[in-house]
């Protein structure tokens, strides 16, 4: 079983609590097509259950050194890791992490050879237009000192904070304004269609509402990707689709 074009990236967050439990979850999300993001403490172990999906991970700091309880994206590489979630709102907002901060991040994945999943996203519900201008200003703003060939290579995941663990999701009326502006916005600035996902209370509920637009890519998913059952049906529920 495949996921055709569409990217399903699993964020567990900081979940499960024991290795047996993250080898359980690999193993209900090992499918082509989707990219699974453990805790750090499981890359590894998870590493060695997956055969069709990709290793990614969660965060990743920008150089090596002393650095204490960092691990750096040349790290992650040696490990297998793939992809890399980078300015996820949960890193903007509880750890400080600025634009400033996230163009490090990108620049020093993209030299480790790791494709970033760069979060952008507006903290309250608003309208259209301000939503569309806050966004690209955020996604302007983290992108600074990328070049334009690696600018093709970055994966964009559109997170309106309001709807991140609220079990509110946004409708597919109010997000694809967004991921229009977003996918113009990078069409003008590199000359390359960049893959762009959702994620915002992403359930097997609502997944294909998301999933059948065009214009979306895929699905970030967080809650629901550390519930072996949800994951499964995520993943079922968009193969169903046969895009």
């Amino acid at each position: 079983m495949r996921t055709n074009n569409k990217l399903i990236v699993m964020n567990w967050k900081c979940n499960p609590r024991s290795i047996a439990e993250a080898r359980v979850l690999a193993t209900a999300s090992d499918v082509k097509g989707v990219v699974v993001c453990p805790p750090a403490v499981f890359i590894h172990s998870v590493a060695t259950k997956l055969k069709k999906a990709s290793l990614g991970a969660q965060n990743g700091f920008w150089e090596e050194g002393a650095y204490t309880g960092e691990y750096s994206f040349g790290q992650l590489k040696s490990v297998g890791v793939k992809y890399a979630i980078i300015g996820h709102s949960e890193r903007r907002l509880l750890f400080g992490e600025n634009s400033q901060i996230i163009s490090k991040k990108i620049a020093s994945a993209l030299a480790a050879n790791i494709s970033p999943i760069v979060c952008v996203g507006e903290k309250k519900r608003t309208t259209v237009s301000i939503a569309v201008k806050t966004v690209v200003a955020e996604l302007n703003n983290s992108l600074t000192g990328i070049s334009k060939e690696n600018l093709g290579k970055i994966i964009l995941a559109y997170e309106p904070i309001w709807a991140i663990g609220t079990g509110k999701n946004a409708s597919l009326a109010e997000i694809l304004p967004i991921i229009s502006a977003m996918k113009k916005y990078m069409i003008d600035l590199s000359g390359k269609r960049i893959k762009i996902i959702y994620g915002g209370s992403v359930s097997p509920e609502n997944v294909n509402s998301y999933t059948v637009s065009p214009f979306i890519d895929g699905v970030l998913v967080g809650g629901a990707s550390a519930n072996k059952q949800k994951s499964a049906e995520i993943i079922k529920k968009l193969h169903s689709l046969n895009l």
